[in-house]
Parts: structure tokens; C-alpha cells; sequence
């Protein structure tokens, strides 16, 4: 949403549009990253991306209800300079960079890495309706981060990390009005931006967001196996300026910066085959702290300041057992504990904009313990078939920006699932899992307008179901040809959402329903409760899937590789009436590359080239339906060379 990283895996993520927390866990070379509004970024250097699907409550803990997002990169190379750097441009004035090397200081003990990116989208693909253009609406990012590994005796491995990002976001606040669904439709001299890729909002909004990351993993061989420490220290902060009316009235405008410190400190064990046993086991420690700086409405002279607080702890464990050379039961159970507290203060002037002392809106713990049951069978050495339960937790909170003093209580889901994981020939890999979540209090966010103030309330109002299987098979039918096909089917939807604020067109009000405000209005849209039990959750299509043909030929005089991606999904839909709506789509994505012997390689790429416009995310409130799209077609080219 905006500027905001939610990721959503079969069918669980947030729909809070403000705060850290989300349902489904990021880490980043071992290191959890709980921020959601600096986490958008490239890394030259990855090495391999992990999706675990399901509660992760065992071993990855709070904020783990969906899954958890694994991504490793390169480590420093004790022995050899290795690099590579590359440099492209494509539509909207993009051009990028990046690039990475490793290079031995001493053998087989230190070693260091750099790795950069920058990219600039300069016109951006949105046009302004105002000015007619659709320069001012791009997106300039980059990263630098540096790796020291350090192996100080044999059997103890460090590498210590440190990263700078930043993201200079022009588009994410430009947003389209669905339908032309806004209380000033209508309205004599305002733009309604109705159309996808169209916006006509105050010309400076912006998302400026900045990451500065430090930490130091460790593995160190102790007894029968491996003691990984990881300790880390982040601090991100980000200046938004956004229109709370999506106009360009100048009305609307509102500021906030915000700062988010966090720390982690984790401690693993993971034991080497015992004879019939292995094990892991560990304790994680949490703290973060998030400062808004004020949040300011010029039209009202109102500022709104606020903190947030929490501190975790956890003790998790994970034992098998191989039962017999086929058959092994792994059972896990971590503990949690963990405390929120929220701080608020509000006044009215212009600025100088001073902090008056904070006002605490609550404190609050919570705890829980969440098992993970497997039970794993070898039909052959190459295929095993699988069951699991596991339950997870998504952390309570407080809605501190809006002064709501009642806590929220964590989500909760029991999840079981069946698969299989098949390498039934030497080319040819099947994967497959059917799945059933029992998906509890979840939080909800109803956002409301009040004039050009735009206000949020969460509660713990609904369950959910959820059940579905997914196949993925990886063929390579010849030397040269290899496919990739993968395809779901997701069953999701609120079994007990018996009183949902939603937000309906005041033209398109069903017999029955009445506007929950006071006065109603006669135009636009209106604030309704109503029982959405039964309807399809948000973000998640009943199917989806895709098809992937990967080339690639050697000639005397280089390599030739071809690649294209067809992706489908059904309709999904953004808010709990079922009514705002991204209709069934297709996507091809496609490119062409030619390696040369010296190791250069040049690339040709086309995104998105059925130019489908792709709704990403709804700001839905009782005055607009503002929504934002997938970027439109686009074409470029890059030239890479790797040693």
C-alpha cells in the first residue's frame, strides 16, 4: 500500500495502513526486518530467495501467521575476486546500476564485499491531469551495503554488515480514483483522475524513506553442532507528505516523518545427526522503538505526535526423530512473550512544530505458544510425502496514531497441510500441498475522512477460512528447453465478519442499508455495517498460476538465452464488500540475452507487455476510493559483465 511493503501469502497479510507490523516475516540474511515502510529495495548480490508457506510460529516466531521471506546473499569469498557489475535503461527515463565484488584481504581468514544499486525513473508512468505531464511522479532508489567475513580459527565463521538504502518516492501518493468514486465529483474546478495511471493530487506529495543497518552473524562449531549468534541494529526513518482529499485544491496536505530504531539479538543451536535425532533450539530478544515527528495538517493547524514501543523475548525448540530410515516426526514448540505501549499528544498552532509531552494511551503483554507437528515419509529417495500442523501469531498492538487507548489482540491460525516432493526423473521435479487455516481475530482497519482528516480505527472483528492446493513442476525437456509451470487454488474467505464498516457509493445503496454517519450524505460515498460473512478475502485470487520457458543454446562465438512468463489470476478484490475489484488478468514478461565468451553479457527486456493496468493497492475511506496500479508496459536493455 503506497510506499509500504505487505506481502501476502494464500490469502493472510495486513491491512493496516500504518505501523511496522506485518503478518508475514522478512529476513534478510538472517536477520528479521520488522519495518515495513523502508523495505523496499534491490540487492545486487542475492544469492537465493526462500518462501516459506504457512505459520512459521516454531522457529520464526511473532508476525509469522502467513510465512516468512527468506533471502541470502552472497557471502565474501575467502580466496577469489569475484564480481560483477551491469548498467541499464529503459521506459519512463529509467536508468540503473549496479554492482558487486569480493576480494580476499587474507587468505582463508578475512575477506570483504561491496555491493551498490541506484536506479532513477525520471518521468514516471503517471500523468498528471493537471499539468498534463507525467513528469514528477518517479522513483529514484539505491543501496550501499559492505561485508567483512572474518574466520578467526577453523570452525568459527563472522561476517559483519552494514547497509545504507534510501527510496525517493514520487508515485506512491499520486493516486487514480476508482470509478470516480470521491465526495467532489462533481465539485466545479476539481479533476477527478479517474482513469488507471492518472492522478491530479497537490504537486509536492512524496515518500522519502532512508535504512541504516548494522549487524554481525556468527557460526561457530560447539560439540555436536553449530551455535549461529546474530545481533543487529536498524534505524529507518521516512518523511511522507500526502493529500488526504486527492485533489489539487491544496486542501488536503498533510506531513509526517517518522523515525524506527529496532534491535535483535538471536541465539541458535543446531545439532548434528544424533543417530536417530537432530535438534534445534534457541532464544530471540526484540526491541523497537518508532517516533512520529509530527504528523501535521497545514489546512486545520493540527499536530498529532506519538511513539510506539515493544520488546519481545522467545525460546523455541525443534526436535526429529527418524523413526525408521523412511519414516521421521519432527515436533517444535516456541514460547513468546512480548509488550506493547503506545504514547500520544495532539495540540493545535503552526510552526515551530514542538513536541508537547506525550500522554500514554496503553500498555499492554501478551504470550503464546505455538507448536509445529510434522510427519515426513520417504517413498523413495527421491520422493516424500508429508503432513504438518502449526499454529502462529501475528503480535498485538496499539493504535497510538488515533489515541484508540483498546488494545488490539494478536491474530491466531491453526494451519494443517498435506504434500508431496517428487524428483520423478533426474529432469523433471513435482511439488504439490493442500492446505486448511482456521484464521482468528483478525485485525481490521476502518479508515474514515473527516474532512481533509483522514482517521483510523482496528479492531479484532473477524475469522476467516481457508483452504487450497498448489502444484509447482520444474522440467528440463531438453538440454537447451526447460519449463517452469505453477498454478493454485485458494478458497479464502470471512467466515464470521458479522459487522463490517465498509464504504459504498451513496447511487449504489441497497434497500436496507443506511449510511452509518451523521449527517448522511446525499452524494459520493457513505460509511455502511453490514455482515460481509461469506465474502472473498482481500488479495486473494481463486486461482492463479504461471508458465515459464527458459532457452538457452551455446555457439562457437557466445550464449544465447530466451525467457518468457505468462501469469494469470481470477479477480481479486481490496476491501471486505467485495466491491472495489481488479477483474481476471494476464501478464507476459519476456527477454533475450546474448552471453560472449569474455563474459559480457547484453539483455533485452519487455514487463507487463499485455499492458494490463493492475490494481496494487486501495486507500478506501468514506470520501474516495483511491487506488494505485502495477506500472504499465515497458521495454528496456542492460549490459553486464561478470568475473
Amino acid at each position: 500500500v503506497g510506499a509500504y511493503v505487505q506481502p501476502a501469502i494464500r490469502g493472510i497479510t495486513t491491512t493496516l495502513t500504518s505501523g511496522p507490523e506485518a503478518n508475514v516475516a522478512t529476513y534478510l540474511d538472517g536477520v528479521y526486518r520488522p519495518n515495513t515502510f523502508a523495505a523496499i529495495y534491490d540487492l545486487p548480490d542475492v544469492k537465493q530467495i526462500e518462501v516459506l508457506k504457512g505459520p512459521q510460529g516454531t522457529l520464526f516466531g511473532r508476525n509469522a501467521t502467513g510465512g516468512a521471506i527468506l533471502i541470502t546473499t552472497l557471502s565474501p569469498d575467502l580466496n577469489t575476486t569475484t564480481g560483477k557489475v551491469s548498467a541499464g535503461y529503459g521506459s519512463f527515463d529509467t536508468i540503473n546500476a549496479n554492482g558487486f565484488i569480493s576480494v580476499p584481504l587474507v587468505a582463508d581468514r578475512l575477506a570483504f564485499s561491496l555491493s551498490a544499486y541506484h536506479d532513477d525513473v525520471k518521468d514516471g508512468w503517471k500523468r498528471n491531469l493537471v499539468t498534463g505531464q507525467k513528469k514528477g511522479a518517479g522513483i529514484e532508489t539505491g543501496l550501499v551495503r559492505g561485508k567483512l567475513r572474518f574466520v578467526p580459527v577453523e570452525g568459527a565463521d563472522f561476517t559483519l554488515t552494514a547497509l545504507y538504502s534510501w527510496r525517493n518516492d514520487d508515485s506512491s501518493y499520486r493516486a487514480s480514483i476508482w470509478h470516480g468514486n470521491t465526495d467532489l465529483a462533481g465539485t466545479p474546478g476539481v479533476i477527478i483522475p479517474s482513469q488507471p495511471w492518472t492522478y491530479a493530487v497537490d504537486p509536492d506529495v512524496a515518500h522519502d524513506s532512508r535504512a541504516e543497518d548494522v549487524s554481525l552473524r556468527g557460526d561457530i562449531e560447539v560439540g555436536p553442532g553449530t551455535l549461529t549468534t546474530t545481533t543487529a541494529y536498524s534505524h529507518s526513518y521516512a518523511d511522507l507528505t500526502f493529500d488526504g482529499d486527492n485533489t489539487a485544491n491544496g486542501l488536503g496536505l498533510n506531513t509526517t516523518d517518522t523515525d524506527y530504531k529496532s534491535f535483535t539479538q538471536e541465539l541458535v543451536y543446531a545439532t548434528d545427526q544424533l543417530g536417530a535425532f537432530r535438534a534445534v533450539g534457541g532464544l530471540f530478544f526484540f526491541n523497537s522503538e518508532s517516533n512520529n515527528q509530527p504528523y501535521f495538517l497545514p489546512a486545520i493547524s493540527y499536530q498529532l505526535w506519538f511513539r510506539d514501543k515493544a520488546t519481545s523475548y522467545a525460546a523455541f525448540g525443534e526436535l526429529t526423530y527418524d523413526i525408521t530410515s523412511q519414516l521421521a516426526l519432527t515436533g517444535g514448540l516456541r514460547y513468546s512473550w512480548e509488550e506493547k505501549q503506545g504514547s500520544v499528544a495532539t495540540k493545535f498552532g503552526q510552526p515551530p512544530l514542538i513536541s508537547p509531552p506525550l500522554n500514554l494511551v496503553g500498555k499492554e503483554d501478551w504470550d503464546a505458544l505455538t507448536p509445529r507437528l510434522t510427519l515426513l515419509y520417504k517413498v523413495t529417495d527421491d520422493t516424500n510425502i508429508y503432513a504438518t500442523y502449526s499454529q502462529g501469531f501475528k503480535s498485538g498492538l496499539f493504535n497510538t496514531p488515533f489515541a484508540q487507548t483498546t488494545p488490539i489482540d494478536p491474530e491466531e491460525v491453526d494451519a494443517y497441510e498435506i504434500g508431496m516432493k517428487s524428483d520423478v526423473t533426474p529432469g523433471l521435479r513435482v511439488n504439490a500441498a493442500g492446505f486448511y487455516y482456521d484464521y482468528k481475530d483478525l485485525q481490521v482497519p476502518v479508515l474514515e475522512s473527516v474532512g481533509t482528516v483522514l482517521t483510523q480505527r482496528i479492531f479484532n472483528a473477524a475469522s476467516a477460512e481457508i483452504w487450497g492446493a498448489e502444484i509447482n513442476v520444474d522440467w528440463e525437456v531438453t538440454q537447451d528447453f526447460s519449463m517452469v509451470v505453477g498454478g493454485s487454488y485458494l478458497h479464502a474467505e470471512y467466515s464470521s465478519f458479522p459487522v463490517a464498516q465498509i464504504n459504498v457509493p451513496v447511487a449504489e445503496l441497497r434497500p436496507g442499508n443506511s449510511c452509518a454517519e451523521t449527517p448522511a450524505p446525499t452524494s459520493g460515498l457513505c460509511s455502511v455495517l453490514t455482515d460481509v460473512s461469506g465474502n472473498q478475502m482481500i488479495r486473494t485470487p481463486e486461482w492463479s498460476g504461471s508458465v515459464t520457458g527458459n532457452y538457452h543454446h551455446d555457439f562457437a562465438a557466445g550464449t544465447l538465452t530466451l525467457s518468457g512468463t505468462v501469469f494469470y489470476s481470477s479477480e481479486v478484490f481490496y476491501e471486505f464488500g467485495n466491491r472495489v475489484r481488479q477483474p481476471a488478468y494476464e501478464k507476459l514478461n519476456a527477454s533475450a540475452g546474448w552471453r560472449f565468451d569474455s563474459g559480457v553479457q547484453v539483455r533485452l527486456w519487455g514487463r507487463n507487455l499485455t499492458n494490463q493496468a493492475v490494481l496494487t493497492s486501495l486507500v478506501g475511506t468514506n470520501s474516495y476510493d483511491a487506488v494505485d496500479y502495477e506500472r504499465p508496459r515497458e521495454f528496456g536493455g542492460e549490459v553486464s559483465y561478470k568475473f
